[in-house]
């Protein structure tokens, strides 16, 4: 099972509480390809633990009434992204004050959604 359990911090406004039934492998990642707020592009992407970015995590879990799906993870305060114009850009320097970035709880993406 992976719990999830993100407090509001100055990452993310809204506490996340959610618990998932893991069915595979876990795997860390740093672009994802999905929509997030109002359109698909890639993403930068990040855990985000104690004001710090650490491993975002991606996880074969079982969607209840959806069926299989990817959750994506971060640390104690989530997840923090930023678009991307290609999948190539260089890394973003992590920082809680860029307005191109953003906290997320969670994420879920189908499981071809494309990762790096």
């Amino acid at each position: 099972m992976i719990y999830i359990d993100t407090l509001p911090n100055d990452n993310v406004d809204e506490a996340v509480m959610a618990t998932f039934a893991e069915k595979g492998t876990s795997r860390t990642l740093t672009r994802v390809y999905c929509r997030v707020r109002t359109k698909e592009a890639w993403h930068a992407i990040t855990g985000w633990a104690d004001g710090e970015p650490v491993d975002a995590i991606l996880s074969d879990i079982e969607e209840s009434g959806d069926g299989e799906a990817c959750l994506i993870h971060g640390g104690n305060e989530g997840l923090r992204l930023c678009e991307l114009t290609n999948v190539e850009d260089p890394d973003p320097e992590w920082d809680l004050d860029n307005p191109d970035q953003w906290g997320e709880g969670l994420i879920i993406v189908r499981p071809d959604a494309p990762v790096r």
